[in-house]
């Protein structure tokens, strides 16, 4: 089990000590914004089948599984 940084993991700040991850928004106890290895991605709900994906930021909205542009093409 990989050892915790003395940062809460449902507060902002580092996660896990081994991982390049961390917590940029935390929403009612809930990561919703993340930074991988200097990308940002955000927490997005896919909109045909309603679970939760993460998407890189800046994805066009009509490339995106959350709008329903993207399921119609």
């Amino acid at each position: 089990m990989p050892q915790l940084s003395k940062e809460s993991r449902f507060a902002e700040g580092p996660l896990p000590a081994d991982t390049n991850e961390k917590v940029l928004d935390v929403e009612d106890g809930i990561v919703t914004r993340k930074e991988v290895n200097g990308t940002v991605y955000l927490r997005k709900r896919c909109a045909r089948f309603g679970t939760k994906f993460w998407e890189e930021e800046g994805t066009p909205f009509y490339a995106s599984m959350s709008s329903e542009t993207y399921w119609c093409s």
